[in-house]
């Protein structure tokens, strides 16, 4: 999704791909064992590692470069008012100097302390489940090597987290123990002696952040009200040890922008932004409930607890060997291919894999061969056996109609060759003919048969049309 914004190529300058992800009990016996793959389902490492200051910086240079956009900084909003078909945002600068911007619609993307979400007054879900603890960000003076690149020490004198951060980046974070003041807890000293038997000393790095923060588990319960919608934090918050974060946020913003870029054009209905909020919530719920599961199994302080934990956790895993991470979250709501019922049809919902095509711009990753948006793909000698409407409709989407042939194919202008097979494997796997994609990877529908291609476009077309003239 990140390649998507046009940030792939710089994206090796300031990612790691991580070897794994292990849990280690206080005596280092391994509970958690989960490899990382280099190359994953999706093309890219299973798993990148980055420290957020470079990706903020560099997602805002392309912000920059980008034909229509204005980036304004140093600015707090203050006031927000929709009006009729518009909405009316009011900023303020540092020395209080008031100024401001309308926009159709408005996306607060605006952390854990949002103003948008607190204006609208949207209730949230609170699960209580929260800790507080230290965060330390440190760049390395000599590189070093942590295998694998993630780890949870879930040691009862104090659980603590070691992670990636891009390249000459580490993280360590500290859980603040019961009775232990936040206060002394949140000083550069404490961090540095905390860090100490990690071999992490001044004279080996540099510590570049130590602050301290409580995790939440939480949810806003609506993510659109009116004009104006909720993403990343500003709409959920949950604990650290999935790593699920910010990728939920990316998520977020994956999923809404070609809705709103739909619903701009006028090419769907308004109410096509609320299966942003189905689609997203039922995914973040899942992930927030992951995190808490994790957290309460490593936040223990007990000594006890801690131990029976242990004991149960390495009975349930003998003779099991490394795992590797589960595939991305599917789509369990919102708008996808469907029976007649309203049932799902497999695989719809799914995020496709992705893999190395070739076609006349050269060999690479199908989005960047392929390009970004809808995808409609057909299987080697299947008929679209579309008629113009179709045509026309898929057109105005910015929909690529693409063919595959075989790895020894010749590619020629709507068909390319599956080198290794990963997108004929995937269509066999489903018995499809034929896959309509959405721009955000999430499969909309795969089809079989005479005019497979044709039925899923109809029933797309007919999602987006019966709804914008309501």
């Amino acid at each position: 999704m990140l390649s998507g914004c046009g940030t792939g190529p710089s994206l090796g300058r300031i990612t790691e791909p991580a070897t794994g992800y292990q849990w280690h009990s206080a005596d280092g016996e391994v509970l958690l064992d989960i490899v990382f793959r280099t190359e994953g389902p999706y093309g890219w490492p299973d798993a990148n590692t980055m420290h957020q200051p470079a990706l903020e910086e560099l997602l805002a240079s392309r912000a920059v470069g980008l034909p229509g956009v204005t980036v304004v900084q140093g600015r707090q909003v203050v006031g927000i008012e929709e009006q009729d078909d518009r909405v009316v945002v009011t900023a303020e600068d540092e020395d209080g100097t008031a100024q401001t911007y309308t926009a159709r619609w408005v996306v607060g993307c605006d952390g854990s302390n949002s103003f948008v979400r607190d204006h609208l007054d949207v209730p949230v879900t609170d699960l209580g489940f929260s800790y507080e603890w230290l965060l330390c960000d440190v760049q390395l003076h000599e590189p070093g090597r942590f295998d694998p690149t993630n780890v949870q020490i879930c040691d009862p004198a104090r659980p603590t987290t070691l992670v990636g951060s891009g390249p000459g980046h580490r993280r360590w974070e500290f859980m603040r123990l019961p009775g232990e003041r936040a206060a002394g807890l949140n000083r550069e000293e404490t961090a540095w002696r905390l860090l100490a038997p990690h071999g992490v000393t001044p004279d080996r790095a540099t510590l570049l952040r130590s602050t301290t923060y409580i995790f939440q588990s939480r949810s806003a319960e609506q993510w659109r009200v009116g004009r104006v919608l909720l993403a990343g934090d500003a709409a959920h918050l949950m604990p650290q040890f999935a790593g699920q974060g910010m990728c939920s946020g990316i998520r977020d913003v994956a999923n809404l922008a070609w809705k709103l870029d739909l619903v701009v054009r006028g090419l769907a209905p308004e109410s096509l932004l609320d299966t942003y909020t189905e689609e997203r919530r039922a995914q973040v719920h899942k992930s927030i409930l992951s995190s808490v599961q994790l957290g309460r199994v490593i936040c223990v302080t007990d000594p006890m607890a801690a131990a029976e934990r242990d004991s149960t956790i390495l009975a349930g895993r003998r003779g099991r060997g490394p795992a590797v991470p589960d595939p991305a979250l599917p789509l369990t709501e919102g708008l996808r291919h469907r029976r007649v019922d309203g049932s799902p049809i497999s695989p719809a919902g799914e995020v496709v894999p992705q893999g190395q095509i070739r076609g006349l711009r050269g060999t690479g990753l199908f989005d960047d061969v392929v390009g970004r948006g809808f995808v409609l793909m057909l299987a080697e000698g299947a008929d679209a056996d579309l008629n113009v409407e179709q045509s026309a409709f898929l057109t105005d989407l910015g929909t690529h109609v693409v063919r595959l042939l075989p790895e020894d194919g010749t590619p020629q202008n709507m068909s390319v060759a599956d080198v290794g097979g990963v997108y004929r494997t995937f269509l066999a796997r489903h018995e499809a003919d034929a896959v309509l994609i959405r721009p955000d990877y999430h499969v909309y529908g795969a089809a079989s048969g005479l005019g497979a291609a044709a039925a899923l476009v109809d029933d797309l077309r007919a999602r987006l049309y019966s709804s914008r003239s309501s």
